[in-house]
């Protein structure tokens, strides 16, 4: 899973669009306040999509799990039961051959 990173490219003071000459440091503050909230936005993009991404990959891990749990370990303990019942069958089928040879050989 890839996590993005967002940046922020730095701009020039003088490219605010006002003169610090004809303005009051009110203005001044403001920008730069409004400068540190946009960093905080970019910063919180990139948090959100991680953490979108991230419930994606839960989501699709639960998913995995899930098929795990209910369908796959279920068949395949089904199918080992199966055998193991099957290989029962056949060695005492085996046994009553032997059996049945022994007597046959007894006879003669």
């Amino acid at each position: 899973m890839r996590i993005p990173a967002f940046e922020l490219r730095e701009a020039q003071q003088a490219a605010r669009g006002y003169s610090l000459v004809d303005t009051s440091s009110w203005l001044d503050q403001t920008a730069q306040l409004s400068e540190k909230c946009l960093e905080t936005i970019v910063e919180l993009a990139e948090l959100q999509r991680s953490l979108e991404l991230l419930g994606r990959e839960i989501s699709r891990t639960k998913r995995i799990l899930n098929a795990l749990e209910y369908l796959i370990i279920p068949g395949l303990q089904a199918t080992i039961k199966y055998l193991y019942m099957k290989f029962e069958e056949r060695d005492r089928e085996e046994k009553s051959r032997l059996k049945r040879v022994k007597v046959l050989l007894e006879r003669r």
